[in-house]
Order: structure tokens, then sequence, then C-alpha cells
């Protein structure tokens, strides 16, 4: 048994949401026979054969990350879609790492540079929207971080701008 308390030779999966039927019953069906699986969730499931057996998984724990981007722009800035721009980007790289990974905010910087226009670009980011900083956020081994579009603030030239809409 491993210090996570795992089986020798058996399956942890972590899923980040979804219901625990649905989850087990597309587990199922992609497992090899024998597979030994690890988890607190555990829900029945019936294979390609009729036999029921007990799928476990656990969820990941969602770690939200907040983000405030100022920008100073130039002549190239599209004023219409810049600045969704950069949260699509910015929300699509945090909600993409994987469970585990540090957020490390200087890899954001070139997804907002590489917007037309920016001149100058500071960033921070945290873990609540009253607690930014231009540190890294660790992330712990069983948590994924995401990102909503309404988690990113922009400011353009000084002036705010926040979208009603959420990336999945």
């Amino acid at each position: 048994v491993d210090s996570y308390g795992n089986l020798p030779e058996s399956v942890h999966i972590y899923v980040l949401g979804g219901n625990g039927q649905d989850i087990a019953n597309t587990l199922i069906g992609c497992l090899p026979a024998g597979c030994v699986l690890n988890g607190s969730q555990a829900v029945n499931a019936t294979d390609i054969s009729g036999n029921e057996k007990t799928i476990n998984s656990d969820f990941a724990t969602d770690k939200p990350i907040y983000v405030k981007v100022n920008v100073k722009t130039n002549d190239q800035w599209n004023a219409d879609s810049g600045a969704s721009q950069i949260q699509q980007q910015v929300a699509q790289f945090i909600s993409s790492l994987d469970m585990g990974q540090t957020v490390f905010l200087t890899k954001m910087y070139p997804i907002v540079y590489s917007i037309d226009g920016v001149d100058e670009a500071t960033i921070s980011i945290g873990t609540s929207q009253s607690n930014l900083s231009s540190s890294d956020i660790t992330v712990e081994r069983f948590e994924a971080p995401s990102c909503d579009l309404q988690n990113i603030e922009v400011v353009v030239n000084g002036q705010w701008y926040k979208p009603h809409q959420r990336i999945n």
C-alpha cells in the first residue's frame, strides 16, 4: 500500500465534476478485466456481460483562480475584442493545467502580450478576488486549477472590463 492508501498494482482515478453514476458507467466500459480501483466514491455499474461491479474513484478538488490584468495599449488594440481575448486565453491556459500543477504567473505574460495592441501588462493572481498578488499559486496534489471568465478582470488604459459569460 502506498502513502495515499492505494493498493499495490491498482489504479486511482480522479475526476473533476460530473455525476457519480455516469462516471462509473463510463469507466466500466474502459477498464481492463481484473483492474483494481481505489477511491472513496463507490458506485455500482453493470459491465457488458451484465455483471455488476463496484467502481471506485475520487473527485479532484476544484481550485478556482482569480486574475487581474492591467494593460496599456497602442493603435493596434481592438477595443471590441482585445479584453475578451485576454480573458478567454488566460482562462483556457489555467483550466488546461493538470491536477497538482503550479499556476506560474510568468507563463501568463506571453499569452497577454500575444494579443495585438498590448504595449505593457501587469498581472496579479490569487485564490480569491480580494487576495491577488504577483506570486505563483501552489496547487496541492489532488486539486485542479480552474478559471472562469468571471474570475478575470481586465483593465485597459485605466478602464475596467469584465464579461458576463463562462468558459467550460
